[in-house]
């Protein structure tokens, strides 16, 4: 089973392609085009899992800005949640959608990923700005998912709060031609809006 708690962005087991290159696109340090097209092979063949004839359980906890943010524009952030839509309505994944005003919570320190096996001990991955680190520790990785008790605390989200509601998928992108001075989240130089003409 992998659990996954997201809160500035999805995580990578559940990115579209556009999505993932806007994430990695905004790396720092900055990636070339060569390692953001490596970077972007490697996530989406790890989202394979889903196709395998097994495919692990996935709950994923998602904090409701990673909805909101317009990651890559409007058309890659509406192609982002049309996916996780598709993937909730297959049984592939479970979501839950922290809310707003939930305010602080201690899932905010960072992303974090469960992963429990068959044949393995369980591991434990979180990730905050430029470092990542790997948990193995029994006694580390049982305490972790107490951080999870959130999500039990928290009332059921608003429909609209929620990517499985159209106007959730709405609110999510900003109305086109929205002030020049504030781009879209993932237009960096490994990102395919950057090199987009100008209309």
């Amino acid at each position: 089973m992998i659990r996954e708690f997201a809160l500035s962005f999805l995580p990578g087991i559940l990115q579209t392609e556009a999505y993932a290159r806007a994430v990695l696109g905004m790396a720092f340090p900055p990636l070339g085009p060569a390692e953001c097209d490596k970077a972007v092979v490697a996530r989406l063949k790890r989202a394979k899992i889903f196709q395998g004839a097994k495919p692990p359980v996935v709950r994923a906890v998602l904090d409701e800005a990673s909805l909101r943010r317009p990651i890559g524009g409007p058309k890659v952030m509406a192609e982002q949640l049309d996916h996780i839509i598709g993937l909730t309505e297959a049984k592939l994944i479970r979501t839950h959608v922290l809310p707003m005003s939930l305010g602080f919570h201690s899932l905010l320190e960072s992303m974090l990923t469960l992963m429990w096996f068959d044949d393995q001990p369980p591991v434990a991955y979180s990730e905050g700005v430029r470092v990542g680190k790997l948990h193995d520790s029994p006694a580390v990785v049982e305490a972790l998912p107490a951080a999870s008790k959130s999500r039990t605390a928290t009332p059921p989200p608003s429909p609209s709060a929620t990517p499985r509601s159209p106007a959730g998928r709405r609110s999510s992108c900003p109305p086109p031609g929205g002030p020049p001075s504030s781009p879209p989240y993932g237009t960096g130089p490994c990102s395919p809006a950057a090199s987009e003409p100008q209309q």
